[in-house]
């Protein structure tokens, strides 16, 4: 029982701590119907395991708000144990609020929560990292709305959507149309978790999630997606083992459906398999946020006609006629200058003789 505390201290996986939690309780509390507030707070990260398998073992009455604290930090269960002890129908106090921690996120009546103390506590519940059933969601939402302006309604500051945090997740589906996509890389994974769907984001949105929080989608929330989005998500995602799996899954099943219509399209037409055929209910697939769109092209302009030659002319052979090149006059001085040598000294020899 020394160790009690340093056991609560221990990082668990999630098959491994239901398995301590039953060595424990089998060592320590074999006989003992509810421990004590002191021992909940030695047992530390093994109280989720105690609360899943025996919620009445552990005191949940508002003296040991302290061990229940605890709890709360680390499991969202235990809420109506904790509901079921109190005295008083009042509302829950801030105190209590603080105290209960995640097990707020299990609560799903509003006779026990006041709205002006909840829009007040908002940048505290956005930091519970909850993970609600939809009602529950559609209920905080109703109870936070008052108290959210503008800004943190769309998201259009990184500073609102990180007060907000899993609470990102329970919007409207109308009001993610707003949220510019640059935003959405800012996004929780607690707050992807918490989506009904992820068609309430459009593809570029979804191609600018973070990787932690693409990797937290579930098959459920992908299935309505068309090929654009799942393309997108599956680029955000990066190498998500499970979510890649899936996504391949949903792109596997609509090669099958466009060539299942190719192939009927191309029977109504007599079976000429050339054709090129784009099936109308098909635009998804040419539709890739992660392809760059192509830049309009200019138009090529046409070549200048050349200007047209005129005819070469029949060469005159009469003596009148000059020559048309420089080059043809060099010629002919070169031809000329022997039989001038030849005639220079033929005078010099007859002037010799006379």
């Amino acid at each position: 029982k020394n160790c009690m505390e340093y056991l609560g201290t221990l990082r668990y996986g999630t098959r491994q701590l239901p398995i301590i939690w039953k060595a424990v309780h089998k060592k320590l509390f074999k006989d003992v119907e509810k421990v004590t507030p002191r021992d909940m707070i030695y047992l530390g990260n093994l109280l989720p395991a105690a609360v899943k398998e025996n919620a009445k073992f552990l005191d949940f009455g508002k003296p040991a708000l302290e061990a229940i604290s605890v709890l709360g930090s680390k499991s969202d269960l235990g809420v109506e144990e904790y509901l079921t002890t109190r005295t008083l129908s009042s509302q829950l106090s801030m105190k209590e609020i603080y105290a209960l921690g995640r097990m707020v996120c299990g609560i799903t009546t509003e006779d026990v929560l006041e709205k002006q103390l909840l829009i007040k506590l908002l940048p505290y519940i956005g930091t519970l990292e909850c993970h609600v059933k939809p009602e529950v969601g559609s209920l905080l939402y109703s109870m936070l709305k008052p108290g959210l302006d503008d800004q943190a309604l769309t998201g259009k500051s990184a500073s609102s959507i990180e007060e907000m945090g899993w609470l990102m997740g329970i919007l409207p589906a109308k009001l993610y149309q707003n949220i510019p996509a640059s935003q959405l890389s800012q996004f929780r994974p607690s707050a992807v978790m918490n989506m009904r769907t992820m068609n309430d984001l459009s593809a570029k949105q979804l191609l600018r999630l973070s990787p932690q929080a693409a990797s937290m989608v579930e098959t459920p929330q992908i299935k309505a997606l068309n090929l654009s989005k799942v393309r997108a998500l599956r680029s955000a995602a990066g190498e998500d083992p499970k979510l890649r799996q899936s996504l391949n899954a949903i792109v596997t099943q609509f090669e099958r459906k466009l060539a299942a219509i190719v192939k009927a399209e191309t029977e109504e037409l007599g079976g000429n398999e050339d054709l090129d055929l784009q099936p109308d209910n098909m635009d998804a697939v040419v539709d890739d946020p992660t392809t760059p769109e192509p830049e309009p092209e200019t138009p090529t302009p046409e070549p200048e006609a050349e200007p047209e030659s005129e005819p070469e002319s029949e060469p005159d052979d009469s003596p009148n006629s000059q020559p048309s090149t420089k080059g043809d006059d060099d010629g002919a001085a070169f031809a000329i200058l022997p039989s001038v040598w030849l005639l220079f000294i033929s005078f010099s020899f007859y002037y010799v003789i006379l």
